[in-house]
């Protein structure tokens, strides 16, 4: 980008100076036969025509200078403009990348727990209604973010977490078709706990594989992102939440609390006045 500017400041001044030997070649055309007329003395003609070649040149310099001067200043006005958005637009993914990695955290803590209900069904040969849930993600934070190293980890993460989707999907459907077969008599309680505990190896890897994700993978990348939460927003963004923030009520815990308090008996009113209204609605015939 700086070796382009440097580039088109270079051609200015070679238009400018192309410009300038056009114009005193014209000028001294124009005004050579009067200055003969006007100036009779040739030393003093010559003076003349050197101040005046001087104050043309000079004037074009002056002025490309400025002009090269006007097309920096807009440019480096450009390039902050643009670093600027690109750094609140990469501080906004960051925002809404924490919120996507603590539900991604919940997510797969909830399947441990019920890929262990799952596991511990198996083993005696009984059906449970516990199931993996897939884990979503979302690739938008991709198109604004600029840290290299965490798009790189949330790349490894992403992949694991399509590997675990697929898994758990499987692992469903094969429950699912089992406890079918075993509840519309269509194969015996034998049979059923046969087949769980055939696959049921697979049950307790896929948990291990999780919980290895969860102590690793996943929590260094919140660690990463609350650190870049921390240390990624620019100066003038804290200054502008400073003043937004400024003159603002701190909320007291003891604020919360009262207000709680409120909200519970809203909650409890509002209950009372839906079993109010069914009751009206029962005595309808």
């Amino acid at each position: 980008m700086m070796r382009r500017l440097l580039s088109n400041i270079r051609i200015l001044f070679i238009v400018w100076g192309v410009v300038a030997i056009l114009l005193l070649i014209v000028i001294i055309f124009i005004l050579r036969p009067s200055l003969h007329i006007l100036i009779p003395d040739q030393a003093l003609r010559e003076q003349a025509i050197a101040a005046l070649i001087g104050s043309i040149f000079g004037a074009l310099l002056g002025s490309a200078a400025t002009t090269a001067g006007i097309v920096v200043t807009d440019h480096l006005r450009d390039k902050r403009t643009r670093d600027h958005e690109r750094r609140v637009k990469h501080y906004n993914s960051i925002v809404r990348l924490q919120r996507q990695m603590n539900v991604i955290r919940a997510s797969l803590e909830d399947n441990t727990v019920a890929l262990k209900s799952i596991i511990e069904a198996n083993n005696i040969g009984l059906p449970t209604f516990q199931r993996p849930i897939q884990i979503l993600t979302d690739e938008a934070p991709f198109e604004s973010l600029y840290d290299i190293k965490l798009i790189n980890m949330l790349n490894d993460l992403y992949y694991d977490l399509r590997r675990v989707n697929l898994d758990s999907t499987n692992l469903t459907r094969a429950q699912d078709t089992l406890a079918e077969h075993l509840f519309t008599n269509k194969i015996t309680s034998a049979s059923y706990k046969l087949e769980v505990g055939i696959f049921n190896p697979h049950v307790v890897q896929l948990r291990q594989h999780i919980l290895y994700m969860l102590d690793h993978t996943v929590l260094d990348i919140c660690a990463y992102v609350r650190i870049c939460a921390d240390n990624d927003a620019s100066d003038e963004m804290k200054d502008r939440q400073a003043r937004m923030l400024k003159g603002r009520k701190k909320i007291t815990n003891a604020q919360i609390r009262k207000t709680r308090e409120i909200i519970s008996k809203e909650l409890e009113q509002s209950e009372i006045e839906g079993l109010t209204r069914q009751e009206e609605e029962s005595t309808y015939k």
